[in-house]
C-alpha cells in the first residue's frame, strides 16, 4: 500500500521478508492466550478490513486522529498507533451488533 511503509519503519523488514502474515497470526494468538488467563476479559480485535499489509492500520482509519488530552491537536501524520474517529465509530458499532 503506497505511503504505508514510511509510517512505520519498524515494520519494513517484516513486510519485505514476507513475514507479516505469520507475525499477524502469532500476535493475534498471543493476545487470545494472554486474555484467556483472566476472568471477565473480552478481547476486541482490530477488524481485519481496517488492516493493511497485516501490519498497519489503513490510512483512512488513522488520518486526522487527535491526541486524547487535546482533541484539537492532531497526531503526527506518520503516526501508526492512534486511530481516528471513523475507526472508533466502527468499533462502537461492532459492540452494539449482536453476535450470532
Amino acid at each position: 500500500m503506497a505511503g504505508q511503509a514510511d509510517k512505520g519503519p519498524q515494520f519494513e523488514r517484516v513486510i519485505r521478508n514476507k513475514d507479516a502474515p505469520f507475525a499477524y497470526r502469532v500476535f493475534r494468538q498471543a493476545v487470545r492466550d494472554v486474555a484467556a488467563g483472566f476472568t471477565d476479559v473480552t478481547v476486541i480485535a482490530q477488524p481485519d478490513d481496517t488492516i493493511a499489509q497485516n501490519v498497519y492500520t489503513k490510512l483512512e482509519f488513522t488520518a486526522g486522529a487527535t491526541t486524547l488530552h487535546n482533541l484539537d491537536r492532531a497526531q503526527p501524520v506518520k503516526d501508526t498507533l492512534h486511530a481516528n474517529a471513523r475507526f472508533g465509530a466502527l468499533i462502537l458499532e461492532s459492540l452494539n451488533t449482536p453476535k450470532p
